[in-house]
């Protein structure tokens, strides 16, 4: 909803151009700012601004959160909570206010057009992943936890450990791996709950990438030709 907000108000300001003289110039974050400040009133502007800094805040959590997810479930890279905030605050913050201080709102209106062109750009490369893994039942898929496996201790669920593996000959081979344990609980008509986006959602999904990338793909041909 901001990000929207923040579109149309700038499409106002570059539409309307500078007052009187009728030549459209190019809107900044400060004008979309004025814009509400005069048409609307003082007290919209400041919760404008007061919504786009918790916007920047939320963005900043979600990354510091998945960032944690990835270190901790990929790598296996642990990091004290005070040392991970305090490096993600301080490499999202010492930029902009490097940038904020030495060339003012100038650079600040730069630095936030670069920071858009390049999340536009990754952006298709991002979501791909996400929509493929999403459209597939493999991945997606999430054994249900049955009674016989499961004990109720003060409202909290805990799965039993898998047996372990069995060789033809009768012998202990140790901790079934993931793959047998999978075919060991088909067999034994263990049931799967498919969490994968349905058909529409996957058809609407690409669509919206495809749009995406052409949009990319147009902006960044008409910044080689020099029309931006």
């Amino acid at each position: 909803m901001i990000n929207s907000l923040i579109l149309m108000l700038a499409a106002a300001v570059f539409f309307y151009g500078n007052g009187s003289t009728g030549e459209a110039s190019p809107a900044s974050l400060f004008d979309a700012y004025d814009l509400i400040r005069d048409l609307v009133g003082q007290g919209a502007a400041t919760l404008f601004a007061i919504a786009l800094l918790s916007a920047g805040q939320s963005s900043s959590i979600i990354a510091t959160v998945a960032g944690q997810a990835v270190c901790e479930g990929f790598i296996q890279w642990r990091v004290s909570p005070v040392t991970r905030r305090l490096l993600t605050r301080l490499l999202a913050i010492i930029p902009s206010m490097a940038v904020a201080i030495g060339v003012g709102r100038a650079g600040v209106d730069t630095l936030l057009v670069a920071s858009q062109v390049v999340l536009s750009i990754v952006l298709p490369f991002i979501t791909f992943p996400l929509l493929w893994c999403t459209a597939s039942k493999e991945i997606m898929k999430v054994r249900k936890l049955r009674r016989a496996d499961a004990v109720e201790d003060e409202g909290t669920v805990t799965a039993v450990e898998l047996p372990a593996a069995v060789d033809t000959k009768g012998e202990d081979v140790g901790a079934a791996s993931p793959a047998t344990a999978r075919e060991a609980e088909e067999a034994d008509g263990g049931e799967w709950v498919d969490y994968s986006n349905n058909k529409l959602t996957i058809v609407v999904g690409g669509l919206i990438w495809l749009v995406v990338v052409a949009a990319n793909v147009y902006a960044i041909v008409e910044l080689g030709m020099g029309n931006v």
